[in-house]
């Protein structure tokens, strides 16, 4: 985790069996702490691979991810020249 490091959007299944959402929530906690833009979503009952197999979940999250994308690009600055 730095300081000055882009946009970010975590995606955790609470009930990852292969790590923990504790990780991410402490990730997230110190990100925020050095003034980074974090978004995250914990996932009721959500398993590690939960996006693998096409269930509304998934297209929950590509939708999510879509919107956080362009709303990223939408902010960033006219190229110069």
């Amino acid at each position: 985790a730095r300081q000055g490091a882009p946009p970010f959007l975590v995606v955790h299944g609470s009930a990852d069996t292969i790590v923990s959402a504790g990780q991410s929530r402490r990730f997230v906690a110190r990100m925020r702490e050095l003034g980074n833009e974090v978004h995250h979503a914990e996932l009721p009952r959500a398993q590690h691979g939960f996006d693998a197999f096409p269930t509304a979940r998934t297209g929950n999250h590509v939708r999510a991810v879509h919107r956080f994308l362009a709303a990223v690009h939408a902010r960033r600055p006219a190229p110069v020249g």
